[in-house]
């Protein structure tokens, strides 16, 4: 059976991201991303905003988590993944973006600007796109599912 499952968005961070470091030492960094839709409504055109919550995993995401604050515009390149849960016997579940690969887009936020802040360095600074971004891949020596079974 094949699957395709790729997802692109270019969006602006809601809020600072979080980071979290799990026991191996490899880190996660959380975050929602929005973007504006334009749908018309009569004879105009207006913004619907669409919001995303993204993870990025690895030594990638440790690297660039100080540079995601709030209003940052940043790519995001990875899959769409589905959590389960259940919570007081209901089971529960949302769809997220799993990035494999992160850019940081445009100039630095309103509130970046009162922070001293450098370009990311090393495995940070991969590549540099058109519009002067960083790209950042996920999983660099770390994959948190482990060796395949095979």
């Amino acid at each position: 059976m094949s699957v395709i499952n790729s997802i692109v968005l270019v969006g602006n961070l809601t809020k600072d991201a979080d980071m979290r470091q799990f026991n191996s030492g490899s880190c996660v960094v959380s975050f929602t991303i929005a973007q504006n839709k334009r749908i018309k409504k009569g004879e105009s055109w207006e913004d619907d905003p669409q919001f995303f919550d993204v993870k990025f995993f690895g030594k990638g995401a440790e690297a660039v988590h100080k540079y995601l604050t709030k209003g940052k515009q940043v790519g995001v390149q990875g899959e769409i993944d589905q959590e389960k849960w259940e919570k007081d016997g209901e089971k529960r579940s949302k769809l997220l973006v799993k990035a494999f690969e992160l850019q940081l887009l445009g100039g630095q936020s309103d509130s970046a600007q009162n922070k001293t802040a450098s370009k990311p360095s090393g495995q940070a600074q991969q590549a540099a796109n058109a519009f002067g971004g960083s790209v950042v891949s996920g999983f660099v020596d770390d994959d948190p599912y482990g060796d395949p079974p095979f």
